[in-house]
């Protein structure tokens, strides 16, 4: 595994026609087998030709590609060649398709990590249709106006099911946007699950800067993803890793390493990795207009460093299960006002876990723990998980109520452990 260093912002190279996409330099993702996007997990080369079937569609250019995103249907899937595709539009005219479990609407990379979507665009893909999937793509923000680079993918109404998974976003102000239509109709149940998300410089933007902003839609799983380096200097220059709000209910937020800023610079503003509940919104925007911005939310087995404000923050967030994190150099995990209720377990941090402004927490096992002195500058991701999984100090850790998985993908029944790691084989 690479180490997470102190580096300056680095730039996409060109490689044979498709870029290289590169995050700061600190984060190799290619060797973070159980994390980030796994290249081999997504249905690739001689693989791909198996899963084909008559109808399928394969593209390889900027031209084809958006004739195929207006008539594919379901059942379908749209195979992209290996290159580089720039598009400059307002965001692409997709099929009205609506898709099923047994026949979903596929759009894949043949070569995942080879294929490049260059976005001049304020949304790419615009979602309202059930069961798409979006797999294997470089999504990079090409917009000179940072402003305009929105979404890479917007997921409204009636697009439940959705499935974004083993994919790279650069510089979009929150590459995956999640929020109901006009006609109050909720694209709920999807996942995203192993990307990589990164900007190339700090944000001098007045837009939302969250890299997954899930607004009003139910049971959304966000798992295995790699963020770093959200940092706004514009507008109110508050950033976040993640955050469900907007009146939704259920949801999960597991196994990810959020890195909130990876070089030795500093910025102003205020980085959050994780929230529930986010920034929060009126009531009447709310889904139903529910007294709570999220509820029943677990937050667990992440990993969240380097933010200047919190690293997991509870606002409005009734019935919270935040677990099994590994919380360092932060200001710590706060639950806040008197509508949250949370039950905090099983949480290492280096910083206090606070109640604030007459929030209900329960606080179970948590440990305080003094990270290597390596948190504070370059971040080795092995010694980062030998420490969490030698941090078990606590003589009775908090009892799971339900299986899960850790951060190593090691599926765990009811097992007592602290931190994200119970069993470290699977990081290796």
């Amino acid at each position: 595994m690479a180490a997470i260093v102190t580096a300056p912002f680095a730039n996409t190279e060109q490689l044979n026609d498709s870029p290289v996409i590169q995050g700061f330099t600190g984060i190799d993702t290619t060797s973070l087998s159980f994390l980030g996007p796994q290249r081999h997990a997504v249905v690739s080369g001689s693989v791909a030709r198996s899963f084909e079937n008559a109808t399928d569609i394969i593209v390889s250019n900027e031209s084809e590609l958006a004739a195929a995103l207006a008539r594919v249907i379901a059942g379908q899937t749209v195979w992209v060649q290996p290159g580089y595709y720039q598009f400059k539009l307002a965001r692409f005219t997709l099929s009205n398709a609506a898709g099923t479990e047994q026949q979903p609407v596929r759009i894949a990379a043949i070569e995942p990590g080879r294929t490049t979507l260059a976005l001049d665009t304020l949304e790419g893909f615009k979602l309202t249709q059930p069961y798409w999937e979006i797999t294997g793509f470089n999504f990079i923000g090409s917009c000179e106006n940072i402003n305009r680079c929105e979404h890479a993918i917007h997921v409204v109404g009636n697009a439940t099911h959705t499935y974004i998974h083993n994919n790279t976003f650069v510089d979009f102000n929150a590459a995956i946007k999640v929020n109901r239509d006009k006609d109050l109709r909720y694209p709920d149940f999807g996942v995203i699950e192993n990307n990589h998300f990164y900007f190339t410089a700090a944000r001098k933007t007045y837009r939302s800067l969250t890299p997954m902003n899930i607004d009003h839609a139910n049971g959304w799983r966000v798992s295995g993803n790699v963020v770093q380096d959200f940092i706004k200097t514009g507008g109110n220059r508050i950033a976040y890793g993640v955050f469900i709000k907007g009146g939704a209910i259920g949801g999960v937020i597991e196994r990810n390493l959020v890195v909130c800023n990876t070089s030795s610079q500093t910025f102003p503003g205020y980085r959050i990795g994780i929230s529930v509940g986010g920034g929060g919104m009126k009531v009447t925007d709310r889904r139903d207009n529910a007294p709570f911005e999220a509820m029943s939310v677990s937050v667990r087995n992440n990993i969240i460093l380097n933010c200047n404000d919190v690293g997991v923050y509870v606002n409005k967030g009734r019935d919270a299960l935040i677990h099994n994190n590994l919380v360092l150099n932060t200001s710590g995990i706060d639950v806040r006002f008197p509508v949250s209720r949370a039950h905090v377990f099983n949480n290492l941090t280096d910083e206090r876990i606070k109640r604030r402004d007459d929030a209900t927490a329960s606080l179970d096992s948590n440990l305080r723990v003094v990270p290597p002195k390596s948190t504070l500058t370059a971040i080795k991701v092995t010694e980062l998980l030998h420490y969490s999984q030698s941090q078990q100090d606590v003589e009775s850790p908090y009892q799971m109520s339900l299986p899960h998985t850790d951060f190593c993908a090691a599926r765990q029944d009811t097992t007592r452990y602290l931190g994200p790691i119970a069993s470290y084989a699977g990081c290796e």
